[in-house]
């Protein structure tokens, strides 16, 4: 599973510009870090939001289609920023709160490299229904 992750991660162009990469999985514990850069920072030198929001995201997007083997798409999002950081790194790790046949509801912790939590995100995911058929149909035209 791991390496699958890894391989899928290492293709994504969003994880390589942004300097996403896989930490490790520990059941439904997904953990994703970030090395933050200075145009990942808002005005005041802080860890800009968007890229807590991003990093959320993305981690949260692989849970579904690698650990829950669902493609799936975003249904909703919500995230509380919790605390202003001038990390050097952050890290994300996710939780399953619900997984029925159709919707999965994840929640995402993101923190700092001092295990301070920044922000909380609840992503609920679609999954979708016949997708490898859609995504052929899709890159042939019909």
């Amino acid at each position: 599973m791991e390496e699958k992750i890894i391989k899928v991660l290492i293709e994504d162009e969003f994880a390589k510009e942004n300097g996403i990469y896989f930490s490790k999985l520990e059941g439904d514990n997904l953990v994703f870090k970030m090395p933050i850069k200075s145009q990942h920072r808002n005005p005041l030198g802080l860890v800009h939001g968007a890229v807590l929001f991003a990093l959320a995201d993305e981690v949260s997007g692989y849970f579904c289609s690698q650990v829950l083997e669902k493609p799936s798409v975003t249904l909703s999002s919500s995230i509380n920023y919790i605390k202003g950081s001038q990390a050097k790194e952050i890290q994300s790790e996710t939780r399953l709160i619900q997984n029925t046949s159709s919707i999965s509801l994840i929640e995402v912790s993101i923190f700092d490299e001092n295990k301070e939590l920044l922000a909380i995100c609840n992503m609920t995911y679609y999954k979708l229904k016949n997708f490898e058929e859609k995504r052929k149909n899709y890159e042939t035209g019909r």
